[in-house]
């Protein structure tokens, strides 16, 4: 008898602890800032200051930014190739806002994509000035 419960003891639990198919866990981004001062403002034809602390669930596989204007058709998107296969990284970037620019509102979307498929996107509202 003490073996015959030891046995459904055991039974349980080796079919109790069964790894879960829970999704991945996203990338992780802290200390993001958009533009000098976290202002989240860009001039055309001007530098622009972007930084963030990214954590990948895995390994990075892409790092872009995009900024879309609200009202019209103008948008731009850069990726960074460096970052692919690191697992924690700082971005920090500085490019310039294209002279083709309009100015007026727009948003602004950070995304990082883990190299699992998992994927943090974020999306900050922004405004392009002419300086």
């Amino acid at each position: 008898m003490r073996l015959l419960t030891g046995l459904l003891c055991i039974a349980a639990l080796w079919t109790g602890c069964k790894k879960d198919d829970a999704a991945p866990a996203q990338p992780v981004a802290t200390n993001v800032e958009i533009g000098t001062g976290n202002e989240a403002k860009g001039y055309i034809g001007q530098d622009f200051h972007f930084n963030a602390d990214v954590k990948a669930a895995t390994k990075i596989d892409t790092v872009a930014v995009e900024i879309r204007q609200r009202n019209g058709n103008w948008h731009m998107r850069i990726a960074w190739g460096e970052f692919k296969g690191l697992k924690n990284t700082n971005v920090h970037k500085h490019f310039y806002i294209p002279t083709d620019a309009p100015a007026g509102s727009a948003d602004f979307l950070f995304t990082v994509t883990d190299q699992d498929g998992s994927k943090l996107s974020t999306q900050t509202a922004f405004t392009i000035l002419e300086k």
